[in-house]
């Protein structure tokens, strides 16, 4: 199921702890970590680096 979520508080904080140069790479590998989810549905070859991908 794909689901679209937000960023929280939490979700804040694992976007500080990350080191990927790129600011909405970095929003959306701190959202699947929070979120826990199984992957990212994404062609980003950076993201893919960092989560697994469903592309």
């Amino acid at each position: 199921m794909i689901q679209l979520v937000s960023m929280n508080l939490n979700a804040w904080r694992i976007f500080h702890k990350l080191i990927i140069p790129k600011l909405h790479d970095r929003m959306i590998v701190a959202t699947y970590h929070y979120s826990k989810a199984i992957g990212i549905v994404t062609n980003d070859p950076e993201i893919k680096e960092y989560a697994p991908s469903v592309w």
